[in-house]
């Protein structure tokens, strides 16, 4: 690593983690020793959402302006071969970017199979009986989302 890619790292880290907690972003006045800790969910919750929109534009302008023909190949061997790979997408003057390509996840259709197994004679009763004893749900997604109320405020006062 350069000592300019650290130095950015470094200062980037230091503007981030500042955020919510100075310049009139920290949490407002609370009797509530769990709310600086929602606050902190809150922040870290845009922050996410900014940067995964952030990324996803930036990457969708650099494979605008790249020719990405070697990416397209690259994904096009991974298909055929079942095999995952790397490719050099892009080498300039300040940074190269390397693209690590997954093997393809299997997909498994249940609504296709039960069609298909009731279309070749198999009872409807002894199709659901056989999806029930092979069937399981995996744990349930959580997923937290921070909203303030109308009377919250970030000025930390």
């Amino acid at each position: 690593m350069s000592a300019t890619f650290g130095k950015f790292r470094l200062a980037l880290s230091k503007a981030l983690s500042n955020i919510g907690k100075t310049n009139g972003t920290a949490p407002g006045k609370s009797g509530n020793n769990i709310d600086p800790l929602m606050h902190e969910l809150l922040v870290a919750q845009d922050g996410a959402t900014y940067f995964e929109n952030r990324k996803r534009l930036a990457k969708q302008a650099f494979l605008d302006a790249i020719d990405t023909t070697p990416l397209d190949r690259a994904l096009a061997e991974v298909i055929n071969t079942n095999v995952g790979g790397s490719v050099n997408v892009y080498d300039g003057e300040l940074y190269a970017v390397t693209c690590d390509i997954k093997r393809p996840a299997l997909r498994f259709d249940a609504v296709k199979l039960r069609t298909a197994l009731i279309k070749r004679g198999i009872p409807v009763k002894e199709v659901n009986e056989l999806f029930a004893k092979s069937s399981d749900y995996a744990q349930p997604a959580k997923s937290f989302k921070v909203v303030m109320r109308g009377g919250a405020s970030t000025t930390g006062g």
